[in-house]
């Protein structure tokens, strides 16, 4: 369902458009989704669209800067809500929602998950830049 919600949005956007062209700032995690919807997109239509990614932080500071992005897909609610407080974007909508899932080597977690890590590698994604970090 999410996928198709943003399949949907690329075409509502873009058929809003006047320029033949639409730049789409997509978190990285969205990027695999969004380039396949985006050659569907392309090959009904005459508007082109050109993908650029990153972690949503690093694209929410690069449309403060400036960046002449026409579509912001961040993988939180928050950024874009900055964005419009502060007049660099409007329309927002939310296209997706996510889980945290812990995935862990066969026999490791207990049912005291905190004490079951003790001793091993925990990854968890930089908060300053992805906001499943937090």
């Amino acid at each position: 369902m999410p996928i198709r919600l943003l399949a949907l949005c690329l075409i509502l956007i873009a058929g809003s458009l006047r320029a033949e062209t639409a730049t789409v700032a997509v978190a990285s995690n969205m990027l695999p989704a969004a380039e396949r919807l985006a050659d569907e997109f392309m090959a009904d239509s005459p508007h082109r669209i050109v993908l650029a990614h990153g972690s949503t932080g690093r694209l929410f500071a690069q449309i403060t800067s400036g960046a002449p992005f026409d579509i912001f897909l961040a993988a939180d609610d928050d950024r874009p809500a900055l964005l419009e407080t502060r007049g660099l974007g409007r329309d927002r909508r939310t296209y997706a929602r996510g889980r945290i899932v812990l995935v862990a080597a066969p026999g490791l977690l207990g049912d005291d998950i905190a004490a079951s890590l003790v001793g091993h590698s925990l990854a968890i994604a930089d908060p300053a830049v992805a906001p499943y970090g937090l």
